[in-house]
């Protein structure tokens, strides 16, 4: 697998992490009949883009500055290389000690927080939890690193 296709394997909206992809409110939007034509979906998917995007952008950039010298640098990602039910480590992991990923925990704790700031209700924190541990659990089998121990 290509570098190009483990990216879009992970952006994949069907990518098995537990959960499955959801329309950003766009059901109830349409049972409060704020969204009755594909006129007023494309005001309401605008609306989002212009809303939610910039926070979840700015959180990523904000992780990704967290975790200079813990991230794999771009654009490079290696792809995990399957040989039967065996996923073989790539040579990078052999960067991470095991005392990094603590460090690196400490600094995404802050972000948490705030992410769980700017989601409310309770049932979608929980949701982006089991997503991002699905997340988790899928990276630790495709680029096995001691440092993935230490992360909750």
């Amino acid at each position: 697998m290509t570098a190009v296709a483990a990216l879009l394997t992970l952006a994949d909206s069907r990518l098995p992490v537990g959960g499955h992809a959801h329309s950003g409110g766009v059901e109830q939007a349409i049972s409060d009949r704020f969204v009755t034509d594909a006129a007023t979906l494309a005001d309401f998917l605008d609306r989002r883009l212009h809303t939610v995007a910039p926070v979840s952008a700015a959180l990523a950039a904000a992780a990704c500055h967290a975790t200079a010298g813990h991230a794999i640098p771009a654009p490079t990602i290696p792809a995990p290389t399957i040989a039967g039910n065996a996923v073989t480590a790539h040579p990078i992991a052999a960067a991470y000690g095991p005392g990094d990923a603590g460090r690196l925990a400490d600094r995404l704790a802050g972000l948490d927080a705030e992410a769980d700031a700017r989601m409310p209700a309770p049932a979608v924190r929980a949701a982006s939890r089991v997503l991002g541990r699905g997340l988790a659990r899928l990276g630790r089998r495709a680029w096995p690193n001691p440092a993935w121990a230490e992360l909750p």
